[in-house]
């Protein structure tokens, strides 16, 4: 949410409450949309395709999670 060596925290905590909002925004959006897989109901699983950290998923297609993650 920034340095806080070049940011205050009063900044920094504006910045992560206004990102937590845009997540939950787009995750009601995709619950509604019907998009929202059996995986996505793990919160950490959700969170981490959210955050773009389990893009490597995609070359490897024998992994057991290859076809939830295949819609990153």
């Amino acid at each position: 949410m920034g340095n806080l060596h070049r940011v205050s925290l009063a900044k920094a905590c504006d910045r992560f409450h206004q990102s937590v909002g845009t997540y939950l925004t787009e995750k009601q959006a995709k619950v509604t949309s019907g998009k929202f897989t059996e995986l996505d109901h793990f919160p950490c699983w959700y969170c981490v395709k959210y955050l773009d950290k389990v893009s490597w998923i995609k070359s490897q297609p024998e992994h057991p999670w290859f076809q939830e993650g295949a819609g990153l």
